[in-house]
């Protein structure tokens, strides 16, 4: 998947969310890195490289990992948690 389908999925699918207040995306060639901003100080850590195919969630609460899920190469899609 490429940088564009990524962004059109991610973002198609949050404006879903009523509890997403806001969105900061920035790109880097075949990288995508940003923050949605979630209601309750909470945020997700949104990463995606188009070359390795590696993409990373990460829900963040008071400057900590509440929960995590990423997808690489090697271990497939695998969670994280606190």
């Amino acid at each position: 998947m490429d940088i564009s389908q990524f962004l059109i999925l991610l973002l198609e699918n949050l404006s879903r969310l009523d509890f997403a207040e806001k969105v900061d995306i920035q790109t880097e060639v075949f990288i995508v890195r940003g923050r949605a901003i979630l209601q309750k100080s909470r945020f997700m850590q949104i990463f995606y490289n188009e070359q390795t195919g590696t993409t990373a969630f990460a829900l963040i609460e008071k400057d900590r990992r509440i929960w995590g899920i990423d997808y690489d190469n090697l271990r497939g899609w695998h969670l994280h948690s606190r």
